[in-house]
């Protein structure tokens, strides 16, 4: 545990770089030891261990909780949450059960696509206030990033509350900034709370009351704002979502009250940093490489043949190359490293016996930047994702044959619950971007912290020339 203290070898390492060290010193599966009375964490690095744990994990997959977010929801905040952890932290039959009634209103294509137009709206909004943010060299300010994250809160508020918060042009509303500094506060502290020894349990230090002050901020502002649209829907003052009868709210309400107060909270919880960091991963990827760039733009010129053309429901039926770009930079730039889960039976992985219940932790990202699963790794290259592209000397189009080696939200019924949002979300903001702007780059590779979501440390001073400005270029050439 010391190595990770100030001063450690693994202390402050980016967190793909600090696995490849585990991995390089300590093997494919490694016993990380519990402190003060916490489990042991099983590591594996073998993507065949990570089938057979998924597999083998049952009805309701455990995975270890956030132990300051359980605190806080049971014991800081129970009259709120009245003992319901939500989809993240909830175990066994009340997690099933919960899973079970809203995946049909998260998961549904139809539901997800009526969105798309309002999802449009808000990044029309945030390209223009992109243009009043450029600098006299076309660069976006040093806290772009902090843009992005009013976008992404933006985004999701319309999902979760429909209603439209206004937040990316007002700069002065302190709401907003409050949740978006309580959000990354949240991430950052409570990743480190789990990593370091627990004496929070003990002793309430400095870092664990900022936490739960994060933790109370972001409950009273988000149920303020669930309480509002609550009562629109209460007095038939909900706005109507296009091809679909009812918003996601609605419907939630619709089958659970509790569950649609915590859906709500915790859609805006999850739905900043992880979206913002996917978009600011996939913008970098692209000014890196102008070729993949330029080979996006042609998709986003045919659905988007003018500036003023509106994405709707059936717009982006057809956007393989988006798809596969997006995938690309989750792949090279991982917004978690892997996936967490509890032993569903005693397994044997790796010639080594492991008991039912131990926490196992599959650390993906550490094989997407190796050759031997993906060929060309550090290269971003998007056409390994199109089936019908085959890379010159690359079995299986460069990337691995075993499909549990790049599962970036997660597999089987404790898939992400949001995935199709979020990539909804990431597609209609980066169609609006690459339609007004040849996005570039100068400031070297992007560093990153270790925490719950590995977002980028940089200044993210994109360089964002308006298409107008910019010469045509040819066709890109295939790989």
């Amino acid at each position: 545990m010391r190595a990770f203290l100030p001063g450690g070898k693994f202390h402050n390492k980016d967190p793909i770089d600090m696995h490849k060290l585990l991995n390089s010193e300590y093997g494919n599966i490694l016993r990380f030891p519990g402190q003060f009375g916490r489990k042991d964490i099983i590591i594996t690095y073998d993507p065949q261990d990570f089938e057979t744990i998924f597999r083998m994990e049952g009805a309701w997959p455990y995975r270890r909780p956030i132990y300051a977010f359980d605190y806080f929801r049971q014991n800081v905040r129970a009259d709120l949450y009245k003992n319901n952890g939500g989809l993240l932290n909830d175990q066994g039959e009340i997690w099933g059960q919960m899973r079970s009634a809203v995946n049909p209103v998260m998961l549904k294509p139809k539901t997800v696509r009526a969105y798309i137009p309002a999802i449009d709206d808000v990044a029309v909004e945030f390209v223009g206030q992109m243009k009043t943010l450029s600098d006299e060299n076309q660069e976006m300010p040093a806290n772009f990033g902090f843009e992005l994250n009013k976008w992404a809160l933006e985004s999701i508020a319309v999902i979760a509350l429909e209603h439209r918060l206004g937040v990316i042009s007002n700069n002065g509303d302190p709401e907003s900034q409050k949740i978006i500094e309580s959000v990354k506060d949240m991430f950052h502290l409570s990743f480190k709370v789990e990593v370091l020894p627990p004496i929070w349990n003990y002793i309430q230090i400095p870092m664990f009351k900022k936490l739960m002050a994060a933790f109370n901020t972001m409950t009273d502002i988000s149920k303020k704002y669930v309480d509002n649209a609550t009562e629109r829907i209460l007095k038939g003052e909900a706005k109507n979502v296009e091809g679909s009868d009812d918003s996601v709210l609605e419907k939630l309400l619709k089958i659970n009250p509790d569950y649609a107060f915590i859906m709500a909270m915790d859609m805006l919880l999850a739905g900043i940093d992880t979206t913002s960091t996917v978009v600011a991963d996939l913008l970098y990827h692209l000014a890196i490489n102008p070729s993949k760039q330029e080979k996006l733009r042609e998709e986003v010129m045919r659905i988007l043949p003018s500036v003023d053309s509106k994405l709707t429901t059936t717009s982006l039926n057809s956007v393989p190359y988006m798809r596969a770009c997006i995938k690309e930079a989750m792949r090279l730039t991982p917004t978690v490293p892997g996936n967490l889960r509890g032993a569903g039976r005693n397994l044997v992985l790796q010639g080594y016996q492991i008991p039912k219940d131990t926490d196992m932790a599959m650390v993906g990202g550490v094989l997407h930047l190796d050759d031997s699963h993906f060929a060309k790794s550090k290269e971003f290259i998007p056409e390994r994702w199109l089936n019908d592209i085959e890379m010159e000397g690359c079995p299986n189009g460069g990337k691995s044959p075993n499909p549990f080696t790049f599962l970036p939200f997660g597999f089987g019924s404790r898939t992400c619950i949001g995935k199709r949002f979020a990539e909804m979300e990431v597609t209609v903001i980066m169609f609006r971007i690459l339609r007004e702007f040849k996005v570039e780059w100068h400031y070297g590779p992007l560093k990153f912290m270790q925490a719950f979501i590995i977002a980028p440390t940089n200044d993210l001073k994109f360089k964002m020339i308006p298409l107008k400005y910019y010469p045509k270029q040819q066709k890109s050439q295939k790989i």
